[in-house]
């Protein structure tokens, strides 16, 4: 209809103003907060909060938390051609591609390939008839997957280093 916006999750705020508006609606968050800033260490421009008082604070997003809570919020329509890169397919689709759908970020060589992402740090890649693959190195760790499959690399073990 055209009455809604799509929420980007794009916030921007003064700290003192987002602290203030985060102790007005969520006070428990607040003051845990305040403890794992009182409890921290800075290291250089570096700060490092206390990690035992950051691990207690109850997690919950800024939306819910202040943005949905909030009477002091306004927002800014913005066309941005921005997309939501939460995998390695929509990473894929947002990279320049050849003719073939390919792309190729490191050392690699495709042959008679279809919808293909290699991306290496190193090691070169050699991809020969395979169509709808994703295939990133990383430091050592390799990952091989369908573009279907792209979607599920956070439930492998080592998803944190993919």
């Amino acid at each position: 209809s055209g009455d809604y916006a799509w929420n980007g999750g794009i916030f921007a705020f003064r700290a003192g103003f987002f602290l203030d508006e985060l102790a007005r609606h969520r006070p428990e968050i607040a003051a845990g907060a305040r403890a794992a800033v009182a409890g921290g260490r800075s290291n250089g421009a570096h700060f490092h909060p206390d990690p035992a008082a950051f691990a207690q604070i109850h997690s919950e997003s800024v939306d819910y938390a202040v943005m949905e809570n909030t009477d002091r919020a306004a927002m800014v329509p913005a066309a941005m051609g921005w997309s939501d890169i939460g995998n390695w397919e929509a990473l894929h689709e947002a990279r320049a591609r050849d003719a073939a759908g390919n792309h190729v970020t490191g050392p690699a060589e495709l042959i008679d390939c279809r919808h293909v992402l290699v991306d290496t740090d190193g090691p070169r890649v050699n991809v020969i008839g395979l169509e709808n693959v994703m295939i990133v190195v990383d430091q050592g760790e390799i990952l091989v997957t369908s573009a279907a499959g792209a979607q599920k690399v956070g439930k492998l073990h080592g998803a944190s280093n993919q």
